[in-house]
């Protein structure tokens, strides 16, 4: 129930456990932006109600001062993560169901730094 970084070792360094002193529900996909900032998935699914310290799934940030944020908690199981192709400040997250959801990158230093975006019609 952590991410970790695999050093040239092959010895493990956790870099993120816990947001506040409440443990991560199970970080799932992770993306790495350009700048070393990092997003990872955690959705609360296949944990039992007594070990969710959290309480909800959610989508995080590590900075790359080390510093872990919550992104966004309004999504209901945040499974997979990509960058768009198209803009440098788009993010999208595959939710349930494949269900697409999108965010646009507004204030990276906010503790909500992901908003909501318009998707495209599909066809």
């Amino acid at each position: 129930r952590l991410v970790t970084r695999r050093e040239l070792d092959g010895s493990y360094t956790p870099i993120a456990e816990f947001i506040g002193n409440k443990r991560l529900n199970r970080p799932h996909d992770l993306v790495c932006c350009s700048d070393s900032t990092i997003f990872f998935s955690d959705p609360k699914g296949h944990l039992s109600p007594k070990d969710q310290e959290l309480g909800f799934s959610g989508v995080y940030r590590i900075a790359p001062d080390g510093s872990v944020m919550n992104a966004t908690s309004d999504t209901e199981y945040p499974n997979g993560l990509t960058f768009s192709p198209v803009s440098t400040n788009q993010r999208d997250f595959v939710g349930p169901a494949s269900k697409l959801n999108r965010y646009s990158v507004s204030v990276l230093h906010s503790p909500e730094c992901l908003m909501p975006a318009d998707l495209p019609p599909t066809s």
